[in-house]
Formats: C-alpha cells, sequence, structure tokens
C-alpha cells in the first residue's frame, strides 16, 4: 500500500491508553486537561475511527481499513 499524500501513518502519533486499556493514537490534547482532544483507535472491526472531543461532546468518524491519517 503505497502512502496517500499529505498523510502519515497513525502509528507515528502519540501512544496512549483509554480507560478500557485500548491502545489509542494521540494528535492534540487539551491545554489545561491534557485530555485527549483528537484521537484514533482501532475498533474490533481493525476499522481506524477519529474522535475530535469539543465542547458539546466528543464527535466520532469512521475513517476506514487505513494506517494513514490527514497530516
Amino acid at each position: 500500500m503505497t502512502q496517500p499524500k499529505n498523510s502519515r501513518l497513525v502509528t507515528e502519533l502519540e501512544e496512549a491508553t483509554n480507560a478500557y486499556g485500548r491502545t489509542i493514537y494521540v494528535e492534540k490534547r487539551e491545554e489545561v486537561t491534557r485530555k485527549p482532544k483528537i484521537w484514533y483507535e482501532y475498533n474490533r472491526q481493525q476499522i481506524l475511527m477519529k474522535y475530535d472531543r469539543r465542547p458539546t461532546g466528543v464527535f466520532v468518524t469512521k475513517m476506514g481499513k487505513t494506517r494513514y491519517v490527514k497530516a
């Protein structure tokens, strides 16, 4: 699989563990609380999911069966 332009591997991001003991990849953290603001996680079907923490809640985007995120 060739790497798409303007993208990088999700494994190049900061690796952390969520409250359920699953591996997440953190792109950005909140400045005050240091909680993940934007992070990625593979679900049980190995589909990459993007999570975006906003003032009104966490928004989830299905990225698909890929290893790349936009830079």
